[in-house]
C-alpha cells in the first residue's frame, strides 16, 4: 500500500491530540492469536469522520518488531518471505488478565466506545469440562471486557476500505486541514506502519504481516462495511471508560 510519510503519519508530539476531549469516538480493535501474541490497535474518530490510530500493542518502540525478513537474499516485494519478530514471539501465550493489563496501560484515561474483535475467535466455540460450549467472547466478558465481532468483510473488500481512506489527491500538496486522507497514523504505531507498507498479498510469504493489516479492515469495515464511526458524547453504546472496562 502507498503510504507517504507526511500525509499518512502525523508525529502525536507535534499534533498534540486530545482522544479523551469528547470530540473523538475511540475503539480498540482485537486480533486474536494462538501461540503468538494478539494483535491490538486503537483508533479515534472524529465528528468530520477524521479516523486516527493513535496506538497499537505490542508497539515497535517497546516489543520490537511485529515482522522481520525470512530467508530470501532479494529484496522485492515478490521474494521477500517474512517470519515472526520479537513482538509476535515474546509477547504469546499471555492470559487474558494479563493483556487487560497491557491494554489498560495503552488507554490510560481514554475512553472507549466499542472494542471489536475477529469474528472467527470471537464466535468459535470452546469445551468446557462440564460440556458446555463457550466463546472468547464469553471468556473475555466474564473479566469486564465486552466486544462486538467484527464484520467478517472479505480481505478483498477490506483493503480496499483501507485503501478509500488512505486516498487523498496526491497531485496537489498535501494540507491536513484542505487535502488530507481520512486516516492517518501515529508514528508511535511503527508495526502497523511497517506492516502497510510491505504487505503485498503474498500468501504465507506475507502472513507475518498480516495481522497489523487485519486490526486496520476490521476498523475499516465495521458496522456492517461502512467502517468505525462518531458518535456525539452521550450515545447509547457500549462506551468502557479505561481501567475499569
Amino acid at each position: 500500500m502507498c503510504i507517504r510519510d507526511r500525509a499518512h503519519i502525523y508525529d502525536p508530539g507535534e499534533e498534540n491530540i486530545d482522544f479523551a476531549n469528547g470530540e473523538w469516538t475511540n475503539y480498540q480493535v482485537i486480533d486474536p492469536a494462538g501461540a503468538k501474541s494478539w494483535s491490538c490497535a486503537w483508533f479515534g474518530v472524529n465528528g468530520k469522520g477524521d479516523v486516527r490510530q493513535w496506538a497499537e500493542w505490542p508497539d515497535r518502540d517497546t516489543f520490537g518488531e511485529w515482522a522481520v525478513e525470512g530467508k530470501a537474499t532479494v529484496r522485492s516485494d515478490d521474494s521477500v518471505t517474512w517470519k515472526k519478530g520479537p513482538a509476535a514471539e515474546d509477547c504469546g501465550g499471555m492470559s487474558l488478565r494479563a493483556l487487560q493489563l497491557e491494554w489498560t496501560k495503552v488507554e490510560s484515561n481514554i475512553p472507549i466506545f466499542e472494542r471489536i474483535i475477529d469474528v472467527r475467535f470471537a464466535h468459535g466455540p470452546k469445551q468446557t469440562v462440564d460440556d458446555g460450549a463457550r466463546t472468547l467472547q464469553d471468556e473475555l466478558e466474564d473479566i469486564g471486557v465486552q466486544t462486538m465481532p467484527s464484520y467478517g468483510a472479505t480481505e478483498e473488500v477490506g483493503l480496499t476500505k483501507i485503501q478509500e481512506w488512505l486516498s487523498y489527491d496526491t497531485k496537489q500538496p498535501f494540507d491536513k486541514f484542505t487535502n488530507s486522507p481520512t486516516f492517518r497514523i501515529s508514528r508511535n504505531c511503527g508495526n502497523t506502519i511497517f506492516s502497510l507498507m510491505n504487505y503485498c498479498q503474498n500468501g504465507k510469504k506475507d502472513e507475518p504481516l498480516k495481522d497489523f493489516i487485519d486490526t486496520t479492515r476490521y476498523a475499516a469495515t465495521h458496522d456492517e462495511g461502512t467502517g468505525i464511526g462518531h458518535f456525539a458524547k452521550g450515545t447509547l453504546g457500549v462506551l468502557v471508560k479505561s481501567g475499569g472496562y
